[in-house]
């Protein structure tokens, strides 16, 4: 994203029923947008998606959600003005596909030691890169849990995946094996 500008609103009809909790975009999908609506950036949640017939996607969001009322608005999908993130620990990105060797492994059940005490958040989050899919991708280390031993530690890093369906990064919250090797400061 190049910068934060509001979204261009698209011209289509709201549809008149509301989309039930189970029935929304970002409850079958686990993406949600960040974009700027009357100036104030806001996360956002997709309800629908749209492929237009002129190529251009457009997206039924409620904006001003912590704000009285719900107002849901078509706006047009730009990568240059928002952000998608995909929170959901199973969803798994087009990168991800293919492991290759010196990857980044994800934590597991036998990693539950490292969650008992000590424990380091970092705010703001550190820049990193982590290695997915025999390249690096950019980042941001958010916290480590330590093990009983100095080298053994889980770290919950977002890291931004390209996602070809969306032409864009999308950032996905992991929890890896703590390794030098694969994740570089």
């Amino acid at each position: 994203m190049t910068e934060w500008r509001d979204a261009d609103q698209a011209p289509l009809p709201i549809p008149d029923k509301v989309p039930g909790l189970i029935e929304t975009m970002t409850n079958r999908t686990g993406l949600v947008l960040h974009l700027q609506w009357d100036g104030e950036r806001e996360t956002v949640e997709i309800l629908e998606a749209r492929d237009l017939p002129d190529g251009r996607r457009a997206l039924l969001v409620i904006v001003r959600v912590r704000r009285p009322g719900m107002r849901r608005v078509w706006v047009f999908w730009d990568p240059g003005r928002m952000s998608l993130a995909n929170f959901w620990r199973n969803a798994r990105a087009a990168a991800e596909a293919e492991p290759r060797e010196g990857d980044a492994v994800a934590a597991g059940l036998d990693m539950t030691d490292c969650f008992r005490d000590d424990f380091t958040t970092y705010a703001p989050p550190r820049d990193v890169e982590v290695h997915i899919a025999g390249r690096w991708w950019p980042g941001r280390l958010r916290c480590r849990f330590n093990g009983p031993t100095e080298d053994r530690a889980v770290v919950k890093v977002n890291v931004s995946l390209w996602e070809p369906e969306w032409g864009a990064a999308v950032e996905y919250e992991r929890m890896y094996r703590w390794d030098p090797a694969a994740i570089r400061m």
